[in-house]
């Protein structure tokens, strides 16, 4: 009876976490994040040969995504179309993980059936997870790469194999290529080499370099000379490093700790018990220590204003790994870890469609719908000439094709690098702007608050556009329908300008 469970176990719980994760994507097939349509505008302008811009000519890394762009990039130049690749290429890669992390036992030969089965159970039931399954957005590549990291750089410490550490190495950089934050696997990796050598005189350390620099030192050297800056444009345009965001950051993750809180206490427990969980599945505190590390790095950088708590999403395949080798280094028998399952499994389903910043906010986010919308309204109305000003940086310039300024900073180097009182205090990414500069580029559009506009100032670029004297003598607003009973509310450049309205008529 024990043999079969140990064989056949993972198996059932891999088709469980399938159906699970089916069920989510069923569930948020109609939602795509507006986010992802800036990688997608990067992805088509690489494909057409204009280069890896947003705009044509524009040399500005408003992404973070750089694999997942050349991927996208890739498909949309063999044909497919780019917003149904990034949606089946994120089915895949999420059920990957999933089977991966079935096979781990394979790889890191001193996991067994138990663990195995407690982290699919508790990753396929994880909305932090599967939320972003058809999102558009990188999450399930990067959780699929850091896994598949993290296993062969134990395969390679329980083994001693210089293969396996050039193997780990070549995943790290994947997995930085794909985020940067996702570099922090090569810092815990080799951190670990260094102890480890510093303790017992292995080596390691090279082959480990060796097979991330092969990668990534390329890469890094290439997007350095192509954008100019050391680090990706939406670093600056959300990065403050101020106490307002270290305590916005502590918030998010207190909020992630409740919103996944018996996963996160078994992962917390296995920290702070390291000896415990390394007695029965040997050198696996790396990935207990990397999680440490990319914790104070969400902390640091203030968190994300994006649902399911996306920062933490790609990693959550191996906080559930570790949280069920921390629950299975305990001696408290079969029936005892089944009931932390269960648990964790019924609090993640609840948490998935309760909880306010998972599956309830998504229900309630139409940005991209509604952007998508206005884009394309602009697309058959709009001059070829024009450019609009958006706080969408997303779906509207896509579908448009129109040159955009961001009004967010995130696609725009001036407003990225400009310094913000207070920054921390609103909410991430949507804090820096220079309502002044927008309206000195002379945009043919200017729109205010999100998808299909507002006639009244909202965001904090709004607010400075507003008090602008030049832009009340110069635009007008006007509403449009755009379809689903939608108005498209815009202020448009006038031909000749007027004399300046006061602000509130």
């Amino acid at each position: 009876m024990r043999i079969a469970a140990r064989r056949f176990g993972p198996w059932l719980a891999l088709l469980v976490a399938l159906g699970l994760l089916a069920f989510y994507a069923n569930d948020l097939k109609s939602w795509m994040l507006d986010d992802a349509f800036i990688s997608f505008r990067y992805a088509e302008n690489f494909a057409e040969g204009k280069g890896l811009v947003f705009n044509e000519g524009e040399r500005v890394e408003g992404y973070t995504t750089f694999l997942w762009v050349f991927v996208l990039g890739l498909a949309n130049k063999l044909g497919f179309d780019t917003v149904m690749a990034s949606r089946w290429l994120g089915a895949l890669f999420a059920a990957a993980c999933l089977v991966l992390l079935a096979f781990a036992g394979r790889i890191y030969r001193n996991l067994d059936a138990g663990v195995i089965v407690m982290a699919l159970l508790l990753l396929g039931s994880s909305a932090t997870f599967t939320t972003w399954t058809l999102s558009g957005m990188e999450v399930p590549m990067l959780g699929l790469l850091g896994l598949l990291a993290a296993l062969l750089y134990l395969r390679a410490r329980s083994e001693d194999s210089s293969a396996h550490y050039v193997a780990a190495g070549l995943a790290c950089a994947l997995a930085a290529m794909t985020r940067p934050d996702a570099g922090l696997l090569f810092v815990a990796f080799g951190a670990d080499r260094l102890l480890d050598r510093w303790r017992n005189g292995r080596p390691g350390w090279l082959p480990l370099t060796l097979g991330l620099t092969v990668l990534y030192g390329p890469y890094f050297l290439w997007r350095y000379l192509y954008y100019g800056w050391l680090l990706p444009n939406t670093f600056y345009a959300k990065v403050g490093g101020t106490w307002a965001q270290i305590e916005r950051g502590l918030d998010y993750v207190t909020r992630f700790g409740g919103a996944t809180l018996l996963i996160v206490c078994a992962a917390a427990f296995g920290i702070l018990a390291t000896s415990i969980v390394k007695r029965r599945y040997g050198p696996v505190a790396v990935i207990g220590g990397y999680l440490v590390l990319h914790t104070i790095y969400v902390i640091f950088v203030g968190g994300d204003a994006q649902p399911s708590y996306r920062f933490f999403g790609e990693v959550m395949p191996l906080i559930c790994l570790w949280a069920a080798m921390s629950v299975g280094a305990l001696d408290v028998g079969v029936v005892k870890r089944g009931v932390f399952v269960v648990l964790a499994v019924a609090l993640n389903l609840h948490q998935a469609y309760h909880e306010p910043s998972m599956l309830r906010f998504v229900g309630s986010d139409r940005v991209a719908e509604r952007g998508e919308l206005a884009g394309r309204w602009l697309l058959e109305n709009a001059p070829s000439d024009a450019v609009i000003a958006t706080n969408t940086a997303g779906t509207i310039p896509y579908y448009s094709r129109l040159p955009a300024i961001d009004m967010l900073g995130l696609n725009d180097t001036h407003i990225a690098h400009r310094q913000v009182e207070g920054m921390g205090k609103g909410i991430a990414g949507h804090e820096k702007s220079d309502g002044d500069y927008v309206v000195e580029r002379r945009p043919t559009f200017i729109m205010f608050d999100s998808a299909t506009g507002s006639r009244k100032p909202r965001r904090p670029s709004d607010e400075q556009i507003w008090k602008n004297e030049d832009f009340h003598r110069l635009y007008s607003f006007h509403t449009f329908r755009v379809g689903n009973g939608r108005s498209f509310n815009v202020y448009m450049l006038d031909p000749e300008p007027k004399p300046a309205a006061r602000p509130g008529e």
